[in-house]
């Protein structure tokens, strides 16, 4: 209740004429403590010009921190966000200029410039996400302030706000993809005014005597821009009814309307958030100053940290219009919280910060602390760093395996055990499930092999088995693994020794003896020229193919493994001498416009070998950044697979990336007839490109090098069995082309 002491009183009545003849207001920022000494502006102290009024009104000064005005642009584009809002939504900003028609006489300002409002990301900022459709956001905050408001007269300093503790609960609606309208309601549970503390018992409050408010906040933020890798960007209408304490620097006596314009970008994990617009109140005379519309301008930059820990730094602050260059007409504010994402879109933010400058309200020291709720536009729910709008299964982390990470889903089996990957504790290793820990993904027990490799005179191989790290192992040292039961295969490797893929089942008893025994290389010259049909030489590369020996139990019946093609070779006009190991051999030679060729060499042993190898030539050309042939990968009705006759471009393409290095991104674009649904089309031609792309990544070509996307029946041709088909466009030239490596010499 309010009492009716004198002590209170006296606390809240102002100086009286003789000390504000010279008195001015502003607050603690920068100096951290009450700077007593700072000398008011007194009569004797006009300069030239000055008149007896502009004296007793006094002016707004404080401690010189260096720190300047906001941008003079504040009030056009505040007034443009306006005009933007009446012209799309009418009837809500008639509704909202209603409101701050609740106004009362007095005088005073708001010093606690800090608004929550509705919580988020940025505090003390406007946020440019309006976050998801039909997303309720709620928030409560509290802050501890010191030293926002403090009077110089000509008797000396006094602080009169000198602590407040503020509390803020707010709420918002998303109107689907519109406007979100909210509400903040501020209260201040405890003051201490001119040495008093004034709590919830001292205070009236509004109906009655209680807690007293600040200045009710109802606001609607419009989205204008929001896209996946560009910037955000909103405007913000806001009215601060009338309801809080003027006369204790805790609300503006005539409320006011507020717009702000609020950018947001993303730069990797690193947001970069701005706000710049304007508070558009009466202006009424408190000590030193008029206070009235004012300029409003911020800045923060937000990051992740660690986890669910994060990091946010603010800068805000505002400026009367006009300016009136005093040092307490620009209150700057630096604010750092930590947040921690505690799940569902509940965020908890703790931190502190103060003043750059002494403008009113700027304070001395302040302690935050808020909770809020909301539906980000940028959640990840799953905690996998793709955001909720980007990634496919939101609920379940991606597994970072190597396979189509970037679409937010787990390859869910890579072992094949039935046991998701995000769960098995060896996710590359079947379980067995023999009844012990059937559900960890691991097997319980191993079998011991032991491998022996031998050859004449070697003295050391290496063992790469399955998918281990190689193994260096000694010429008839026997090397223990201890293996799960199952199928294994195990390459072997010796300079001067051909290479050998032995294929073994660990059997649930052991152990296990597999002896590996390699033979030496011999080698013979063969001397390779390339020719078109006409016989006239040509520049072209050849790719050598590795096959490996194979020992395997009969009883598996296992097929050879695939032959390996190696690295991208230079054969010039003149020819090319190749020393390659005595006995069958298979080169793939290509050459620009001519069909790739494979063939077959019997090579003597330390004998020389004369092969020319006549290429025909291809239609496969470029038109621009077009990869043009007549030939086309014609696709069955209702179908994504490759047919075996219909592969034919396919050859000259992959033969046209392997020879030009400088082509760095080929798009493959699929297209579908107007038979069936336009969206199953869609789809199914993206089956189409995926299945060129892995075709060519068969044929040698890194995936990184080609792009699959789908058209469906966007761009028909004539005939319906043309429309199923595929193009090529290079999207990225490299400046310069690698040239073929040579070939390491024979040992």
């Amino acid at each position: 209740m309010r009492l009716a002491a004198s002590p209170l009183d006296t606390a809240l009545q102002m100086p009286d004429t003789a000390d504000t003849a010279c008195a001015r207001v502003e607050g603690s920022g920068c100096s951290w403590v009450l700077d007593r000494d700072t000398a008011p502006l007194c009569p004797e102290d006009l300069a030239e010009g000055d008149t007896a009024e502009e004296a007793v009104a006094g002016v707004v000064t404080g401690r010189d921190c260096g720190c300047t005005a906001a941008p003079p642009g504040s009030w056009s584009l505040a007034f443009v966000c306006v005009v933007a809002l009446i012209r799309r939504f009418p009837a809500l900003v008639a509704l909202l200029f209603t409101l701050s028609a609740h106004a009362q006489d007095g005088v005073g300002a708001d010093a606690q410039h800090l608004q929550p409002l509705d919580g988020g990301t940025f505090p003390a900022l406007r946020e440019a996400d309006a976050g998801a459709p039909w997303g309720l956001n709620v928030a409560s905050s509290l802050s501890f302030a010191t030293g926002l408001v403090n009077l110089h007269t000509s008797t000396g300093s006094e602080p009169l706000l000198e602590r407040a503790l503020s509390a803020e609960l707010g709420a918002s609606l998303r109107f689907g993809r519109s406007v979100r309208v909210g509400v903040a309601a501020p209260l201040h549970p405890y003051v201490r005014w001119r040495g008093a503390d004034l709590g919830p018992a001292d205070v009236q409050g509004l109906g009655g005597d209680g807690m007293r408010f600040g200045d009710l906040a109802v606001w609607a933020q419009v989205p204008v821009i929001a896209l996946e890798k560009g910037p955000a960007i909103s405007t913000y209408v806001q009215v601060d009814v009338a309801t809080g304490a003027p006369e204790l620097y805790l609300g503006d006596p005539n409320g006011g309307v507020r717009a702000v314009v609020a950018v947001a970008q993303r730069f990797g994990e690193w947001e970069l958030l701005g706000n710049l617009g304007g508070k558009f109140a009466t202006p009424v005379e408190i000590p030193g100053q008029r206070w009235g519309t004012r300029g409003e301008f911020g800045a923060g930059l937000h990051r992740p940290v660690y986890g669910p820990f994060g990091a946010t730094l603010e800068l805000f602050g505002s400026v009367s219009l006009p300016p009136t260059g005093g040092a307490g007409d620009a209150p700057v504010e630096a604010l750092l919280t930590g947040s921690y994402d505690l799940g569902r879109g509940w965020v908890l933010q703790a931190g502190g910060g103060g003043g750059l400058t002494t403008g009113l309200g700027s304070p001395a020291a302040r302690a935050f602390v808020s909770i809020d709720r909301r539906l980000r536009s940028y959640d990840d729910r799953d905690k996998d760093t793709i955001i909720d709008r980007r990634d496919r299964c939101p609920d379940d982390p991606e597994d970072r395996d190597g396979l189509a990470d970037e679409d937010g889903c787990p390859e869910d089996d890579l072992d094949g055990d039935t046991i998701a990957d995000e769960v098995d504790g060896c996710p590359r290793i079947p379980e067995t499930f023999n009844g012990l820990d059937d559900r960890d993904g691991c097997p319980d027990a191993v079998t011991e092999v032991i491998l022996t490799v031998s050859g004449p005179e070697l003295e050391q191989a290496t063992l790469l088995l399955r998918e281990a790290d190689p193994v260096t192992v000694f010429s008839d040292a026997p090397t223990t693994f201890g293996l799960a039961p199952g199928r294994y295969d195990v390459r072997v490797t010796a300079t001067g020794y051909h290479d050998r893929i032995v294929w073994f089942e660990v059997p649930e008893v052991g152990p296990l003896a597999v002896p590996i025994v390699l033979e030496p290389l011999q080698f013979g010259i063969v001397t390779l020229t390339v020719t078109d049909t006409g016989g006239k030489p040509l520049d072209g590369y050849l790719r050598r193919f590795t096959t490996a020996a194979v020992v395997s139990d009969p009883v598996l019946g296992l097929p050879p493994p695939p032959d390996i093609l190696g690295p991208l070779e230079r054969v010039d006009r003149a020819g090319r001498a190749l020393d390659l190991p005595a006995g069958a051999a298979r080169l793939q030679i290509q050459a620009p416009g001519h069909l790739p060729r494979v063939i077959a060499l019997d090579v003597p042993r330390g004998a020389n070998l004369d092969a020319v190898v006549e290429l025909q030539p291809s239609d496969l050309h470029m038109e621009g950044n077009r990869v043009v042939t007549t030939q086309q990968v014609r696709f069955d009705l209702d179908a994504a697979a490759i047919p075996a006759d219909g592969a034919g471009p396919l050859d000259d393409l992959a033969a046209l990336l392997l020879a030009d290095a400088r082509i760095e991104l080929l798009r493959v674009e699929g297209h579908a007839d107007e038979q069936g649904s336009s969206r199953y089309n869609l789809e199914l031609s993206r089956r189409r490109a995926v299945a060129c792309v892995d075709w060519l990544v068969a044929a040698g070509i890194d995936r990184a090098r080609l792009e699959a996307v789908g058209t469906g029946e966007a761009r028909p041709v004539e005939g319906q069995s043309a429309s199923r088909r595929v193009e090529f466009t290079v999207l990225v030239w490299a400046d310069e082309a690698p040239k073929p490596a040579d070939p390491p010499s024979a040992p």
